[in-house]
């Protein structure tokens, strides 16, 4: 990703009024300023391209012509006529995601990608999934609840959950219909460590902190962050995988390129639904 190259960040909170905030902006450069006012417009363009496209994909099916046609274009994928992920407005299907490859002619690739959407400018593509577990469930330590064994319970000695605060908090994600457990604890004031469980026995389980990670049916997640919050602390554990990178690198090119993310909830069968952050690049 580049780093010197006048890589410009848009959130658009607020849709379309960015936009046009930036097209105002550009509009009122003075004469003797021409390269920067064309470099404005150019730029305000390629914001109004990303902001609908992105919003299309975010809120469209996507469709086939295969016999009587349909929105299984990940199923047909030669035939897919239009591009999109969602499965209703900011919901999008996992299968979908699956379905793409930079290259390959068996995925939807990136040139089809292009071919499709008709898209003018070049996109990259990074969808990463981040489930947030609710842990608001909480108990007094060695006071458990719910069935829940404590580690240290058959008398192996756990010295950081035995130093740990008093209040402990828990709760569940479920993915790909196994249910997993997290038993959260502070330290010094700040809830930073987890263990997990698919059946609430935490006696033997690792002590997990930021930046580790833990294999859930088969897919490996980074523990993110803790929820810290004054209101609620412990109530919640950021998870974080990247599920996809679509389409070309940026890390070579020689214009500004321009960084938006967009959040979604992402569907998957017998599983949470969770939010999805998609990470765009354009030049």
């Amino acid at each position: 990703m580049p780093s010197t190259k006048g890589q410009s960040t848009i959130e658009f909170l607020g849709g379309m009024f960015i936009v046009i905030l930036a097209l105002v902006a550009a509009l009122s450069a003075n004469s003797g300023k021409i390269p920067e006012f064309e470099s404005s417009v150019e730029q305000s363009a390629r914001n109004m391209e990303i902001y609908s496209l992105t919003e299309k994909i975010l809120s469209k099916p996507g469709y086939h012509t295969n016999g009587t046609g349909g929105t299984e274009w990940e199923d047909n994928i030669s035939h897919t006529s239009e591009f999109g992920l969602a499965k209703d407005y900011l919901v999008l299907e996992k299968e979908k995601i699956d379905a793409l490859q930079t290259t390959g002619d068996s995925s939807f690739n990136y040139s089809q990608f292009k071919k499709v959407t008709g898209a003018d400018n070049q996109y990259h593509f990074t969808f990463i999934w981040q489930p947030i577990v609710e842990t608001s469930n909480s108990f007094t330590r060695t006071e458990p609840e719910n069935g829940i064994d404590e580690p240290g319970t058959t008398g192996n000695p756990d010295p950081l959950y035995s130093q740990a605060e008093n209040r402990v908090h828990y709760g569940n994600f479920t993915i790909q219909a196994q249910t997993y457990w997290f038993l959260v604890t502070a330290h010094d004031g700040v809830y930073n460590t987890t263990r997990i469980s698919t059946d609430k026995d935490f006696d033997s389980e690792l002590t997990l902190g930021t930046g580790d990670t833990y294999s859930l049916a088969g897919t490996e997640f980074e523990l993110q962050r803790f929820q810290n919050r004054e209101r609620k602390p412990g109530a919640a554990v950021v998870l974080s995988n990247e599920l996809k990178s679509f389409g070309p690198s940026s890390e070579n090119v020689d214009q500004s390129v321009t960084k938006l993310n967009r959040y979604a909830v992402l569907e998957e069968p017998l599983t949470d639904s969770e939010p999805i952050r998609i990470e765009v690049l354009s030049w």
